[in-house]
């Protein structure tokens, strides 16, 4: 087999890959996210080349939207369990679509041998003072979410089990688990309305929860109030519902809080740009989430992702 360096696989990219060039563009603030995904981890170890490449940088693109950010570059870092001509070319067809829209500029590449993952490292530009954090939710700030969660949670125990998606939400569920898109669009449209704002890659109640710990305060969820696709409500029943969009993850939308007097320029920006978004509950004074629906109390035991779900035992 030949030998190729990382400069070589550079220059591979960069000849596949449309790459603007960026180097005159000023960003005051530059804010940067990486994400590394693993074959049998983040995706099953027979999932397409090309949604592989799609998702990999699309879960980095979901951070930068969370923080209000424009895209503007990115690095990849492959391990690969041997070099492949036909691979390699359909992950740089894979990276196309987002790369092509948001015009990202391909910085730097690596490649070693070993079990397949895929690292990427996106950087985006921020004005000062601009950003969105996940530290700025205070009492009484509304919460919402974009797009409709649960879906890739639902897709999931299909192939688990090595299952066919169902036939009707086929084609729906297999592009919400392999194929998310980042909601750039709306991150861009939060800046200066929204108080806080996380992507939601391992579950609504954990990642809000992140906002909470950021903020110190606490919040109230009407699960009722969650937006479920025609696939989530067709295939679950309530209980299953309600663990897969607060638990469930690999969502990749955007969860946020909004001050009640900008809501109205919310909604105003939202439908201009014909993008949706849900209110599902309320910034509170506190440290945790309470649910509720219609109105009533309920209790939720919501186990969300966890790479090292042992780490408490460890010895140290």
């Amino acid at each position: 087999m030949k030998a190729y360096d990382s400069s070589e696989l550079f220059n591979y990219f960069r000849n596949s890959l449309f790459c603007p060039d960026v180097s005159g563009t000023h960003f005051p603030v530059v804010a940067i996210t990486v994400d590394t995904l693993v074959s049998g981890v983040h995706f099953p170890e027979d999932t397409p080349v090309k949604w592989i490449a799609h998702k990999s940088l699309a879960v980095n693109l979901s951070d930068l939207a969370s923080m209000g950010s424009r895209p503007a570059g990115f690095t990849i870092g492959l391990v690969l369990p041997g070099w492949d001509e036909a691979w390699l070319e359909n992950f740089g067809a894979g990276l196309q679509k987002l790369q092509s829209m948001w015009g990202l500029e391909l910085l730097a590449c690596d490649v070693c041998r070993g079990p397949l993952s895929v690292t990427i490292q996106a950087q985006g530009g921020l004005k000062p003072d601009e950003g969105l954090r996940r530290s700025g939710a205070r009492p009484g700030d509304r919460i919402f979410v974009t797009g409709t969660l649960g879906d890739a949670a639902c897709a999931l125990p299909y192939y688990l089990d090595n299952k066919p998606l169902p036939e009707r939400y086929h084609d729906f569920l297999q592009r919400r688990f392999h194929c998310p898109e980042p909601r750039v669009a709306a991150g861009l449209l939060l800046v200066g309305i929204a108080s806080a704002a996380i992507d939601i890659s391992d579950g609504l109640a954990a990642d809000l929860g992140h906002i909470l710990e950021e903020s110190q305060i606490g919040a109230v969820l009407h699960i009722d109030k969650l937006p479920s696709s025609a696939a989530v409500k067709s295939l679950l029943n309530e209980e299953q519902r309600r663990l897969c969009q607060l638990g469930g993850g690999d969502d990749y939308e955007l969860c946020f809080t909004v001050p009640v007097e900008n809501i109205s320029l919310l909604k105003e920006r939202f439908v201009e740009s014909g993008l949706k978004c849900t209110w599902v509950g309320e910034i509170v004074e506190g440290d945790s989430v309470g649910y509720r629906i219609k109105n009533s109390e309920v209790k939720m035991d919501i186990r969300s992702y966890d790479h090292f779900p042992v780490r408490a035992g460890l010895n140290t």
